[in-house]
């Protein structure tokens, strides 16, 4: 039963409890929260029992030297606790833990003397509270009803349900404290505090040197050294120093400057700023729906009023900058070191990354996609691959259990919505380690890294690509004096024409005719742009490719925008029909396409042809079997209009019934006019 709010306070002061302890109580505080289910009794139950152990206490305080056994706690706790909480902390010692003169707990000295006066729920739950003994608990798994914790000690396997009062446990998170049970599942009772898993070693080894039933005397000396570990940080802190370079030059000719960031094959222009960027890495993780496309910063040179600042970390880079600039009859007047000193877990080269990717990848794919790439490169000081293969296996799964629990942190604190998790399981298949029962997809999780060139990057001849001057040249022109977003726009669109160029074989602009440009616009885009692309930035994309090859006709002396434009208004509706149609096909942006997902629906896998458009359905052809299907279409697609024969979709269909299929996703989806180009590959 709770206590009333016009009742007087349990504390003993004589005043009222809403003018005395209400609110100050934690306990209480929790259980008025807490709606009068099963589990609200327990609470309210519990507290009741807190307050009789108190009152006992007090009717034998003659007898309780209290000040003496207060100051010996504190004096035996090495770790500071807050003020608020150190007579929670004592009090919780006193009812639990705390040896009196007659070597009874407070909670064995009440059962023994009033055990009788108590009723039937208290007198169970004294008698289980006597019962308990402190554990070293571990979460190695999130279930449905909780988590499933691990006592260290003794193996034993625990679930802990959900307690209101808690939040939200990390995984491989220690406590140190009881558990009491109720329903089937256990609750802490006493301070709710977790920390990293590391402090479980330090922790077994000093519990493994005591007896249990000594455990009880040695709490205030246990309790510090646990709160020592969980102030310690789960990973060692390595401190670095990082040098950066800085180049200041005077600037007369501006147009001479540009010029040369334009010509050149490394550097880009991104947000204002002109970068140098490593090779493109790109991210691929089986719970996403497409990939993420990322450079590593490793210079920047920045306009600042008539001067150009230069920035990198790598010397090599500074030297090469400082010669170019040389050439150019650049005047340098200021050159130095800033020191930069830093406290790290990981220690990587570069200044900062430039990402890629749709709006259907979720933004804390670049928080996975940076962490892959740190834990690969071999430039850092705590590389995954390198550092755990020659540990121990005890060691080693230290190591990621540390890890995966920073990154959940992490996750929870800039992703609090997200419930995902980052890949651990790949790196232990390859060390054979045990998989994580925490990471999002199990063991059927795959993530990997490619590393590739850029459309910027040389090649192997040392030469440019073809087209990289006139692109140079078109941007300049069309986001001089615009906004970032506008300059973004068609330097994505520019690098998709470019990937198109390369991957149809041109290698002069005499290999670019109308049929190359169609084939771009129809086909090679698609292949390409497998981001599944926004309406709007295949509208932008049309847009720059038709003023790019106004911009070429004028330069050359050609005439192929005329044709081009016309290309353009018969196809623009098929190209976005087939756009919406694929954003509806495939579930929406947070509901990802897993490999678990693509299997389990057993589909039709293949290449097929709109052949004919019915009322209600499409007639669908594979195109290398030339087997003939009926495919239902959805609400969304018919009230959108969007189906048209001559699409050509590449993904997966399901049957859902004798003679009838339905989508089930699509990779890519071509608009009518594609099929030849298709045919040709």
């Amino acid at each position: 039963m709770m206590i009333g709010r016009n009742e007087p306070c349990h504390c003993g002061s004589g005043k009222k409890y809403k003018k005395c302890c209400a609110g100050k109580d934690p306990a209480i505080a929790t259980a008025t929260a807490v709606k009068e289910t099963g589990f609200g009794r327990f609470i309210s139950l519990k507290m009741q029992l807190r307050m009789k152990l108190d009152l006992f206490l007090d009717r034998v305080h003659p007898r309780i030297p209290f000040n003496s056994i207060r100051k010996a706690f504190f004096k035996e706790m090495k770790a500071p606790l807050p003020a608020d909480m150190k007579d929670t902390v004592f009090q919780y010692y006193l009812h639990f833990y705390h040896r009196f003169d007659n070597h009874k707990r407070a909670v064995e000295w009440l059962l023994d003397e009033e055990g009788t006066k108590l009723d039937v729920n208290e007198h169970s739950l004294l008698k289980q509270w006597c019962e308990l003994v402190p554990r070293l608990l571990e979460c190695v798994e999130h279930v449905d009803k909780g988590v499933m914790v691990q006592d260290k000690l003794t193996g034993e396997m625990f679930l802990m349900g959900r307690d209101p009062n808690m939040h939200y446990i990390h995984p491989w998170s220690v406590t140190f404290g009881m558990i009491e049970e109720f329903e089937g599942a256990y609750y802490l009772n006493g301070i709710m505090l977790w920390t990293a898993p590391g402090a479980a070693v330090v922790m077994y080894d000093e519990l493994s040197n005591i007896h249990t039933d000594c455990l009880y005397e040695h709490y205030p000396r246990l309790l510090s050294l646990f709160l020592k570990e969980a102030d310690k940080p789960p990973i060692p802190v390595v401190p670095h120093q990082e040098d950066i370079y800085e180049l200041t030059y005077t600037v007369t000719n501006w147009d001479a400057v540009k010029s040369r960031f334009r010509q050149s094959s490394k550097w880009s222009l991104v947000d204002g700023e002109y970068v140098l960027l490593s090779d493109e890495i790109i991210y691929r993780d089986s719970l996403l729906k497409s990939s993420v496309e990322m450079n590593e910063i490793l210079a920047k040179a920045v306009i600042k009023g008539n001067q150009l600042v230069f920035h990198s970390p790598i010397l090599k880079e500074a030297d090469t900058f400082k010669k170019k600039m040389e050439k150019l009859g650049l005047k340098l007047v200021n050159e130095k070191v800033i020191k930069q000193k830093h406290n790290v877990t990981i220690k990587y080269t570069g200044l900062d990354f430039v990402f890629y990717f749709n709006e259907i990848v979720p933004d804390y794919a670049m928080l996975f996609a940076q962490k892959k790439l740190l834990q690969e490169t071999e430039n850092e000081i705590f590389a995954l691959g390198a550092a755990l293969k020659d540990l121990p296996p005890a060691k080693a799964v230290l190591y990621l259990k540390q890890i995966e629990h920073l990154s959940s942190k992490d996750m929870k604190r800039l992703h609090p919505e997200e419930d995902v998790t980052e890949d651990f399981n790949t790196v232990r298949k390859e060390l054979n380690l045990p998989l994580s029962p925490f990471v999002t997809g199990g063991a059927k999780r795959k993530t990997s890294l490619l590393h590739k060139g850029t459309v910027k990057k040389k090649k192997a001849n040392g030469d440019a690509p073809f087209f990289l001057e006139h692109f140079s040249e078109f941007f300049d022109l069309k986001t001089r004096g615009k906004t970032k977003a506008t300059a973004n726009k068609y330097q994505h669109s520019l690098e998709l024409i470019g990937m198109c160029l390369l991957e149809i074989g041109a290698k002069s602009w005499d290999d670019v005719g109308l049929y190359e440009w169609g084939k771009i616009m129809l086909f090679q885009y698609f292949v390409i742009e497998n981001n599944e692309p926004s309406v709007h930035q295949v509208t932008h994309f049309l847009s720059a490719l038709m003023q790019f090859v106004t911009y070429q006709d004028e330069k050359l002396d050609y005439h192929f925008s005329p044709l081009l434009k016309k290309l353009v208004k018969e196809h623009k509706h098929d190209v976005l029909d087939a756009v919406k149609l694929r954003s509806i096909i495939n579930p929406a942006p947070h509901d990802y396409i897993t490999q678990a997902y693509i299997q389990n629906l057993k589909g039709i896998e293949g290449v097929f042809a709109f052949e004919k458009v019915l009322s209600k359905s499409v007639k669908l052809v594979e195109l290398s079997t030339g087997s003939p299907y009926n495919v239902s279409l959805p609400a969304p697609i018919l009230r959108e209009n969007i189906v048209h024969p001559g699409m050509v979709m590449e993904g997966q269909i399901v049957q859902t019934s004798k003679t009838v299929h339905k989508f089930s996703f699509a990779n890519r989806i071509f608009p009518p006019g594609a099929l030849p180009f298709l045919a040709g590959e």
